[in-house]
């Protein structure tokens, strides 16, 4: 479900977004060729994921940034930028 602030959501009306749930989104959206949300949006919400040691933490709100997580961001970022190889797909 798209969304302006969050670019995806895991259920309608179901805030806030998690990076997890916006990484799917732009992964299913390219797999399938459908237009995902403003990619400056998803940009800006994983941008606020970023922590202060680098890594990602799943919520815009904070939290641990873990390996996992980064891994999720990293991914996202390059499927936005049409880098399926680089977002964990396979050939």
């Amino acid at each position: 479900m798209h969304h302006p602030e969050f670019g995806y959501l895991n259920l309608p009306g179901a805030t806030p977004g998690y990076l997890e749930h916006l990484a799917a989104g732009v992964q299913a959206s390219a797999r399938a060729g459908l237009p995902a949300p403003p990619p400056q949006v998803c940009r800006a919400f994983i941008r606020k994921c970023r922590a202060a040691n680098g890594g990602y933490a799943r919520s815009i709100y904070g939290g641990s940034a873990t390996l996992e997580n980064t891994r999720t961001a990293l991914a996202a970022l390059a499927a936005l930028d049409g880098h399926r190889e680089y977002a964990g797909d396979e050939p």
